[in-house]
């Protein structure tokens, strides 16, 4: 197996650190970014299921006989299951719409390039987030043909179903079978929830 499972591509990836970075003001940085109204700025790219950061600065001792391992600098850990068959889809996705998030955490990250306005002129930053990749030998998804939207859409049926069921249960049949025509035309009608909305 590779990085992808179906239409989703998972990605992980150890990002060196600088070594004058304070790693406590970097995990003060990531856990404000749970402040977002959407719950992260992740949320703003619609193409991400799921990401994860975490700050490796140390290994712990595994005790007698084993020898105390020390990293040559700290390390972010990134890892993200997106709708797409290549970093590259990630990368534009960032880009576009968070590159104030991009330099607020990558920024602290050895040898990172220079980002661009135009998506189309970050091959570096591609070629960067390729370089700093552990390859994926078994990624697992859940739904790996369904997009965000697709799932986002499904879990909204589910909610609305549920009510439905709750409001109406009991009534008259006539009723609840015109209840649901309306429910479902009111939900065919629905524009997609917002990533992070849920």
């Amino acid at each position: 197996m590779s990085s992808s499972n179906g239409n989703i591509y998972g990605f992980t990836g150890l990002f060196p650190i600088k070594t004058d970075t304070d790693c406590s003001a970097l995990r003060s940085t990531l856990r404000s970014l749970d402040n977002h109204p959407l719950g992260s700025p992740l949320s703003s790219l619609d193409i991400v299921h799921m990401a994860r950061f975490v700050i490796v600065d140390r290994l712990s001792f595994q005790g007698e006989p084993a020898k105390y391992d020390r990293l040559l600098s700290a390390y972010l850990l990134f890892t993200c299951d997106f709708d797409g068959s290549d970093i590259d889809d990630l990368v534009t996705a960032i880009m576009t719409k968070i590159p104030d998030i991009f330099l607020a955490v990558w920024g602290n990250c050895v040898a990172v390039p220079t980002i661009r306005r135009n998506p189309a002129a970050n091959s570096d930053l591609t070629d960067y987030f390729r370089r700093c990749q552990i390859r994926t030998t078994l990624f697992l998804a859940d739904r790996p043909d369904a997009t965000v939207t697709q799932i986002l859409r499904s879990l909204a049926l589910k909610r609305m179903f549920a009510g439905f069921v709750r409001q109406y249960q009991g009534e008259d049949p006539t009723l609840v079978q015109q209840r649901f025509q309306d429910m479902w035309q009111a939900y065919a009608a629905a524009p997609p929830p917002s990533p992070g909305s849920w």
